[in-house]
């Protein structure tokens, strides 16, 4: 009896693409579906028809209610991955991983009906030994004799036929999906992953992927996409955890009926808190009566000073948020800074903003006198009949007032004598004021 000849291409991980056929005692559909044998480690193509059963149905058939597994060496099903049903010409093809070595395949066809109902359909006869290795192999799987489609309920009829006229038909009965999955960190700094464990049930399957979203279809399409078979529980990850990944994990449970839904994801992300560097404590002259105004340049220039760090990610910057007020008020304010990273973690830190309204330097006159103050500014009081405070009057004032020279330069140096005042600007130049007799 004949069957489908099948390339399979092997690399580090073997990959096998059947582009298989859903398989027919029929020899002529057989001999259609032969690969020559490639030099290569790439795959070969392989198509054929559908047998007459699938394509007299009254429903359609595609990659949506076809489901295909290879029974691996009488155990394991695995399902086969990428399928892809063309219509038009009336073929399949799909694709499994395996490690290389000797495997028997037997093929195992379902079909989903409109209700989702998921009906066995039949099993293959299984191949001779097949001995897979870093060159490929040439397997020869037999077909599947009309006698071999399933009669589930034993009135004569095979389940494909009754689910054509509407009939109730058995389905596979898989375990349940594992619960309580938990991920964390163990006392050897690996990831630890486990789950309740299920009653008859001892193959579980691991997926994980460097992002979010796993499921056991398609795990391989995200980044570090991995399945990890007969996983022990709980599974320890073998990779050093990289603080700047996230890690989720998705688990099934198998039997001899098939493989479980996906358990629900977890996700693991580093918990060490983002990093902020800021002053413990930060000086600023006042620059009125009140304080400074938090939009001044000098407070403007200590925040700009300080920085976040995410460790959840390469190259992130989280926002700063600032608890301060519009306007410091002379004294010592706390400034706090906090930050949350991409995966919630949180991290605060707060400077000690000392506003100082001290006198830096002092001249006293006859009947007045003047300072400079920490924020550079020149203050004078006192008799003003000759104009000495330097204010625009010659009103006498028990109150230091602001001088100005009218452009808006700080004071360095002050000199009040008997009836004027001289002063030096931050530019070098003198100035003064008042009598001139």
């Amino acid at each position: 009896m004949h069957g489908y000849r099948v390339w399979l291409s092997v690399s580090k991980f073997l990959t096998i693409s059947f582009f298989l056929l859903f398989l027919t005692g029929c020899l002529d559909e057989a001999d259609q579906a032969r690969a020559p044998a490639s030099t290569n480690h790439e795959s070969q193509s392989v198509t054929a028809p559908l047998p007459a059963m699938l394509t007299a149905l009254s429903m359609k058939i595609d990659a949506s209610n076809l489901i295909i597994t290879a029974k691996i060496n009488g155990g394991e099903e695995k399902t086969l991955e990428n399928l892809k049903v063309d219509t038009e010409k009336g073929t399949w093809t799909a694709t499994l991983s395996l490690p290389s070595g000797t495997y028997r395949f037997e093929l195992v066809y379902y079909i989903r009906d409109d209700n989702g109902q998921v009906i066995r359909v039949a099993t293959s006869n299984p191949t001779s030994p097949v001995n897979v290795g870093s060159a490929g192999a040439e397997i020869l799987i037999p077909p599947v004799p009309e006698k071999n489609y399933m009669d589930d309920d034993g009135d004569g009829l095979p389940n494909i036929v009754e689910m054509d006229r509407g009939l109730k038909v058995s389905e596979p009965n898989p375990p349940p999906e594992p619960l309580n999955v938990v991920v964390g960190v163990n006392g050897d700094n690996r990831l630890e992953l486990s789950w309740e464990r299920i009653r008859g049930v001892s193959n579980y399957t691991v997926y994980l992927a460097e992002e979010k979203n796993v499921d056991k279809f398609q795990f391989s399409s995200l980044k570090g996409g991995k399945k990890i078979v007969n996983a022990s529980n709980p599974y320890i990850h073998p990779e050093t955890i990289d603080d700047k990944v996230q890690y989720c994990f998705v688990v099934t449970a198998s039997n001899d009926e098939g493989e479980s839904d996906d358990s629900e994801e977890v996700c693991w992300q580093t918990d060490k808190p983002p990093v902020i560097e800021a002053p413990q404590t930060f000086r600023v002259a006042a620059q009125g009566p009140d304080g400074t105004p938090g939009n001044h340049p000098s407070i403007q220039q200590f925040l700009d000073g300080v920085t976040a760090r995410d460790n959840a990610g390469d190259d992130l910057t989280p926002d700063l948020i600032i608890d301060m007020p519009n306007t410091l008020p002379i004294g010592e304010t706390q400034v706090t800074f906090t930050v949350m990273d991409r995966v919630g973690n949180t991290a605060t830190r707060s400077t000690a903003v000392s506003v100082v309204d001290g006198v830096k330097s002092m001249s006293a006159g006859t009947n007045h006198g003047c300072f400079i103050r920490e924020n550079d500014s020149l203050w004078c009081w006192g008799a003003n009949g000759s104009g000495q405070l330097g204010d625009g009057t010659n009103t006498d004032s028990n109150t230091p007032v602001a001088i100005s020279n009218g452009d808006g330069t700080n004071w360095q140096q002050v000199s009040a004598g008997e009836s004027h005042t001289c002063g030096i600007d931050d530019a070098g130049k003198l100035w003064c004021w008042g009598a001139n007799g």
